[in-house]
Protein backbone atom coordinates (compact mmCIF):
# COMPACT_ATOMS: atom_id res chain seq x y z
CA UNK A 1 0.00 0.00 0.00
CA UNK A 2 1.74 3.34 -1.06
CA UNK A 3 1.62 6.83 0.95
CA UNK A 4 -1.47 8.18 -1.33
CA UNK A 5 -3.58 5.16 -0.31
CA UNK A 6 -2.46 5.85 3.28
CA UNK A 7 -3.65 9.28 2.84
CA UNK A 8 -6.58 9.00 1.44
CA UNK A 9 -7.83 5.66 4.11
CA UNK A 10 -6.36 8.17 6.94
CA UNK A 11 -8.46 10.77 5.34
CA UNK A 12 -11.55 8.78 5.41
CA UNK A 13 -11.12 7.41 8.88
CA UNK A 14 -10.66 11.04 10.26
CA UNK A 15 -13.71 12.85 8.14
CA UNK A 16 -16.22 9.77 10.59
CA UNK A 17 -16.57 11.11 14.08
CA UNK A 18 -18.01 8.09 14.99
CA UNK A 19 -14.57 6.25 13.60
CA UNK A 20 -12.59 8.52 15.66
CA UNK A 21 -14.46 8.08 18.90
CA UNK A 22 -13.74 4.52 18.57
CA UNK A 23 -9.97 4.81 17.65
CA UNK A 24 -8.47 2.76 20.25
CA UNK A 25 -10.64 -0.14 18.44
CA UNK A 26 -9.53 0.61 15.61
CA UNK A 27 -5.65 0.06 16.61
CA UNK A 28 -6.60 -3.01 18.49
CA UNK A 29 -8.32 -4.49 14.86
CA UNK A 30 -5.10 -3.16 13.43
CA UNK A 31 -2.70 -5.07 15.99
CA UNK A 32 -0.76 -2.01 16.75
CA UNK A 33 1.50 -2.89 19.33
CA UNK A 34 0.65 -1.72 23.03
CA UNK A 35 3.67 0.88 23.44
CA UNK A 36 2.50 2.82 19.99
CA UNK A 37 -1.12 2.54 20.57
CA UNK A 38 -0.38 4.69 23.78
CA UNK A 39 1.74 6.96 21.97
CA UNK A 40 -0.66 7.71 19.11
CA UNK A 41 -3.24 8.29 21.79
CA UNK A 42 -1.06 10.04 24.38
CA UNK A 43 -0.28 12.52 20.92
CA UNK A 44 -3.95 12.57 20.03
CA UNK A 45 -5.40 13.14 23.15
CA UNK A 46 -2.54 16.16 23.67
CA UNK A 47 -3.38 17.82 20.52
CA UNK A 48 -0.13 17.21 18.93
CA UNK A 49 -2.00 14.54 16.29
CA UNK A 50 -5.12 16.00 14.43
CA UNK A 51 -7.76 12.56 13.71
CA UNK A 52 -5.99 12.52 10.26
CA UNK A 53 -2.34 12.37 11.70
CA UNK A 54 -3.00 9.55 14.17
CA UNK A 55 -4.84 7.77 11.31
CA UNK A 56 -2.23 8.32 9.03
CA UNK A 57 0.60 6.70 11.67
CA UNK A 58 -1.89 4.24 12.65
CA UNK A 59 -2.33 2.84 9.24
CA UNK A 60 1.47 3.16 8.40
CA UNK A 61 2.14 1.48 11.55
CA UNK A 62 -0.05 -1.45 9.97
CA UNK A 63 1.10 -1.72 6.33
CA UNK A 64 4.90 -1.61 8.20
CA UNK A 65 4.46 -4.91 10.00
CA UNK A 66 2.01 -6.54 7.69
CA UNK A 67 4.07 -6.16 4.51
CA UNK A 68 2.57 -7.10 0.90
CA UNK A 69 -0.39 -8.90 2.75
CA UNK A 70 -1.27 -4.98 3.55
CA UNK A 71 -4.41 -4.93 0.77
CA UNK A 72 -7.50 -2.40 0.93
CA UNK A 73 -9.12 -5.93 1.05
CA UNK A 74 -7.37 -6.78 3.33
CA UNK A 75 -8.36 -3.49 5.43
CA UNK A 76 -12.01 -4.03 4.45
CA UNK A 77 -12.10 -7.61 6.01
CA UNK A 78 -10.52 -6.51 9.01
CA UNK A 79 -13.04 -3.79 9.29
CA UNK A 80 -16.40 -5.60 8.18
CA UNK A 81 -15.33 -8.14 11.13
CA UNK A 82 -15.03 -5.91 13.72
CA UNK A 83 -18.42 -3.86 12.73
CA UNK A 84 -16.59 -1.12 11.02
CA UNK A 85 -18.59 -0.56 7.80
CA UNK A 86 -17.41 2.29 6.29
CA UNK A 87 -15.17 0.26 4.23
CA UNK A 88 -17.31 -1.79 2.52
CA UNK A 89 -16.71 -2.34 -0.93
CA UNK A 90 -17.50 0.22 -3.50
CA UNK A 91 -19.78 -2.09 -4.74
CA UNK A 92 -21.68 -2.52 -1.58
CA UNK A 93 -21.63 1.34 -0.42
CA UNK A 94 -25.46 1.81 -2.01
CA UNK A 95 -27.15 -0.57 0.08
CA UNK A 96 -24.76 -0.17 3.64
CA UNK A 97 -24.91 2.28 6.32
CA UNK A 98 -24.28 5.83 5.34
CA UNK A 99 -20.61 6.86 5.64
CA UNK A 100 -19.11 9.88 5.60
CA UNK A 101 -17.94 9.23 1.87
CA UNK A 102 -21.77 8.43 0.71
CA UNK A 103 -22.88 11.57 2.90
CA UNK A 104 -20.34 14.12 1.28
CA UNK A 105 -22.15 12.78 -2.15
CA UNK A 106 -25.90 13.14 -0.79
CA UNK A 107 -24.58 16.78 0.53
CA UNK A 108 -23.28 17.54 -2.81
CA UNK A 109 -26.14 17.15 -4.57
CA UNK A 110 -28.46 18.75 -2.14
CA UNK A 111 -26.28 21.80 -1.69
CA UNK A 112 -26.23 22.20 -5.41
CA UNK A 113 -30.07 22.38 -5.72
CA UNK A 114 -31.28 25.10 -4.37
CA UNK A 115 -34.89 24.17 -3.66
CA UNK A 116 -33.82 21.75 -1.08
CA UNK A 117 -31.86 24.15 0.85
CA UNK A 118 -34.45 27.08 0.66
CA UNK A 119 -36.78 23.96 2.15
CA UNK A 120 -34.48 22.57 4.44
CA UNK A 121 -36.37 23.06 7.83
CA UNK A 122 -39.36 20.98 5.97
CA UNK A 123 -36.45 18.92 4.73
CA UNK A 124 -35.16 18.22 8.67
CA UNK A 125 -38.51 17.51 9.64
CA UNK A 126 -38.76 14.58 7.07
CA UNK A 127 -35.85 12.88 8.12
CA UNK A 128 -37.16 13.38 11.95
CA UNK A 129 -34.15 14.78 13.39
CA UNK A 130 -35.08 15.75 16.85
CA UNK A 131 -36.35 19.60 17.08
CA UNK A 132 -33.91 20.84 19.34
CA UNK A 133 -31.18 20.06 16.89
CA UNK A 134 -32.93 21.39 13.89
CA UNK A 135 -33.01 24.89 15.64
CA UNK A 136 -29.54 24.33 16.94
CA UNK A 137 -29.07 23.73 13.11
CA UNK A 138 -30.83 26.17 11.67
CA UNK A 139 -29.61 29.45 14.20
CA UNK A 140 -25.96 28.38 12.68
CA UNK A 141 -27.70 28.55 8.96
CA UNK A 142 -29.27 31.82 9.39
CA UNK A 143 -26.07 33.75 11.47
CA UNK A 144 -23.83 32.41 8.49
CA UNK A 145 -21.94 30.38 10.93
CA UNK A 146 -22.78 27.16 8.82
CA UNK A 147 -22.72 27.17 5.05
CA UNK A 148 -25.08 25.12 3.84
CA UNK A 149 -22.86 22.29 3.04
CA UNK A 150 -21.71 21.69 6.97
CA UNK A 151 -25.66 22.16 7.67
CA UNK A 152 -26.72 19.41 5.32
CA UNK A 153 -23.57 17.31 6.62
CA UNK A 154 -24.33 18.17 10.26
CA UNK A 155 -28.14 17.06 9.42
CA UNK A 156 -27.21 13.65 7.46
CA UNK A 157 -24.71 12.48 10.14
CA UNK A 158 -27.43 13.57 13.12
CA UNK A 159 -30.41 11.33 10.70
CA UNK A 160 -27.88 8.64 10.47
CA UNK A 161 -26.97 8.24 14.02
CA UNK A 162 -29.96 8.14 14.92
CA UNK A 163 -30.83 5.47 12.52
CA UNK A 164 -28.05 3.07 12.27
CA UNK A 165 -28.15 0.22 10.03
CA UNK A 166 -31.26 1.14 8.53
CA UNK A 167 -29.95 4.82 7.66
CA UNK A 168 -28.66 3.32 4.23
CA UNK A 169 -28.55 5.70 0.75
CA UNK A 170 -31.28 3.73 -0.50
CA UNK A 171 -33.47 4.71 2.63
CA UNK A 172 -32.34 8.39 2.40
CA UNK A 173 -33.60 8.53 -1.45
CA UNK A 174 -36.89 6.83 -0.63
CA UNK A 175 -38.04 9.36 2.01
CA UNK A 176 -36.50 12.02 -0.23
CA UNK A 177 -38.76 10.77 -3.37
CA UNK A 178 -41.80 10.68 -0.90
CA UNK A 179 -41.42 13.94 0.48
CA UNK A 180 -41.10 15.13 -3.22
CA UNK A 181 -37.66 16.67 -2.68
CA UNK A 182 -36.83 14.92 -6.59
CA UNK A 183 -32.89 15.53 -7.03
CA UNK A 184 -31.66 15.60 -10.22
CA UNK A 185 -29.35 12.79 -9.22
CA UNK A 186 -31.75 11.35 -6.64
CA UNK A 187 -31.57 8.10 -8.77
CA UNK A 188 -27.92 6.83 -8.39
CA UNK A 189 -28.45 6.45 -4.84
CA UNK A 190 -32.04 4.45 -5.27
Amino acid sequence: MNPGTISNLASHLASDSYLTRRRSEIADCLEVSGGRRVQLGDLFQSGSYTPYEYFYELLEEWVGKKGPSATLEELAKIMRERQFNAFAASKEQVHCRMNPLIISDFVSHLVEDGYVTRRRCEFADCLRVPRGWQEQLELGFTSGSLDPYKYFKSLLEEWAGQNGSSATPRELARIMGEKKFNLRNLRLFS
